[in-house]
């Protein structure tokens, strides 16, 4: 049986911000618009997801809902306006488009803040990762398995912060049709060096166990 060891880095920056909901009416920018400057200083362009807000602070993500059928855009504020009082933000007209009120012209919405945290959860994840396959010996232990390819890099950094200077190894499997990756620790040369090692984490991964690389 052939294994991976995995080293990788995560960076993640959290923020955290009030949600504000509002609620009227949408319209979008006339083709007119198209290559002129906007307040932030930006220039319009109807093929980007951005939106005029008469307050919020340029660069601001909000989650937009079109009432009557409910399909949602996330767009940034880079501009003043609308300046109609019935009226609550003005869209691109590709956002208009996604929406999917081009024809209307105006439609009821409602207006949300996407929070720092969303957006940064939502950003692509990148990571440095040095692979090579293994044919490891002695023992291990085995603390759990994950389909989830984020959850596994993010847990592998983690616990080389945690353990700093142990092996982690990566053990591709299919359980029940499903492809999982089974992450175990160490590579002790006895069995009772595994035990121990084990009894440290049973607080933490009650049902972690010993593997015997010797098995596969």
């Amino acid at each position: 049986m052939k294994y991976l060891i995995l080293t990788c880095f995560l960076l993640v920056n959290s923020f955290f911000c009030v949600a504000q909901f509002q609620s009227g009416k949408a319209s979008y920018y006339a083709d007119k618009f198209e290559g002129r400057k906007t307040a932030s200083g930006e220039i319009y362009r109807g093929n980007e997801l951005t939106a005029a807000h008469p307050t919020l602070p340029f660069g601001t993500t909000v989650k937009v809902t079109n009432q009557h059928n409910q399909k949602f855009i996330n767009v940034r504020i880079n501009d003043r306006g609308p300046f109609v009082s019935s009226r609550i933000i003005d869209l691109s007209k590709s956002a208009a488009e996604e929406l999917d009120f081009i024809n209307l012209g105006v439609v009821d919405v409602s207006i949300e803040i996407v929070p720092d945290s969303v957006l940064e959860a939502m950003r692509p994840k990148f990571y440095s990762v040095n692979v090579k396959q293994i044919e490891p010996v002695g023992f291990g232990v085995q603390i759990m398995s994950l389909s989830n390819l984020d959850m596994l890099l993010s847990m592998n950094q983690d616990l080389i912060k945690q353990k700093e200077g142990f092996k982690v190894t990566i053990q591709p499997k299919v359980i029940q049709e499903k492809q999982v990756f089974a992450l175990i620790l160490g590579d002790f040369n006895s069995r009772e060096e595994a035990v121990n090692f084990k009894n440290t984490l049973s607080i933490k991964y009650a049902d972690s166990y010993i593997v015997d690389f010797s098995k596969f």
